[in-house]
């Protein structure tokens, strides 16, 4: 819901299609990452990672995600 009313631009399917595309190749970015990542932290024993860093990382990436969306609410605003 956050993505189709906030983040999507508004319009017909042809004024879209681009949008939807990007967005598209985002989320495969962003996953293709993740798997990336997870395979990398599991064959090195040198990058151990405790439970309690991925939370904190995770936790900050969720602030700058609110912050985005509350900074653009505000210009909408104004």
């Amino acid at each position: 819901m956050i993505i189709a009313l906030v983040i999507m631009p508004q319009g017909g399917l042809t004024e879209l299609a681009p949008w939807l595309a990007l967005f598209a190749g985002l989320v495969l970015l962003a996953a293709n990452g993740w798997i990336a990542f997870g395979n990398l932290m599991r064959r090195t024993e040198l990058f151990e990672v405790k439970p309690i860093v991925i939370r904190r990382a995770a936790a900050v990436c969720l602030l700058l995600f609110a912050m985005i969306l509350a900074s653009a609410s505000i210009q909408s605003l104004a």
